[in-house]
């Protein structure tokens, strides 16, 4: 955007970031159109199938934060420096067995269960 071209919004009027790449008048079903705001992000292929991604996120009702999708299953929004934690921690996994991986997998569903059966989930 340079100095002469007015700032982006979506169709409530909501300034967009500046890494906002959405194109808010273009109808996803009929009659319905992105309020929220993304960025370009970031894909890898990880079964042949199945992909992750990473990219800026900004749902109206929260802050902008980092969205993490796997194809299929669903999204994890996380702040910025919670990302940070995350991105760290994917690090750690790269030089780790798939068996261990998957261990891990199995424990934070674990831990997961047990909080929800707790009832402390939210």
């Amino acid at each position: 955007m340079t100095e002469s071209q007015p700032t982006r919004t979506n169709r409530d009027g909501h300034p967009c970031p500046p890494w906002c790449v959405v194109d808010h008048d273009e109808e996803l079903v009929p009659g319905h159109f992105t309020q929220s705001h993304g960025g370009e992000g970031e894909s890898l292929n990880v079964s042949g199938h199945n992909w992750v991604t990473a990219r800026p996120a900004h749902v109206l009702s929260r802050q902008p934060e980092v969205q993490v999708t796997l194809s299929g299953v669903g999204s994890v929004f996380v702040a910025p420096p919670a990302a940070e934690d995350l991105a760290s921690l994917v690090d750690a996994l790269a030089d780790a067995a798939p068996a261990d991986v998957r261990q891990l997998a199995a424990a934070i569903r674990k831990a997961a269960g047990q909080i929800t059966a707790a009832g402390g989930a939210q």
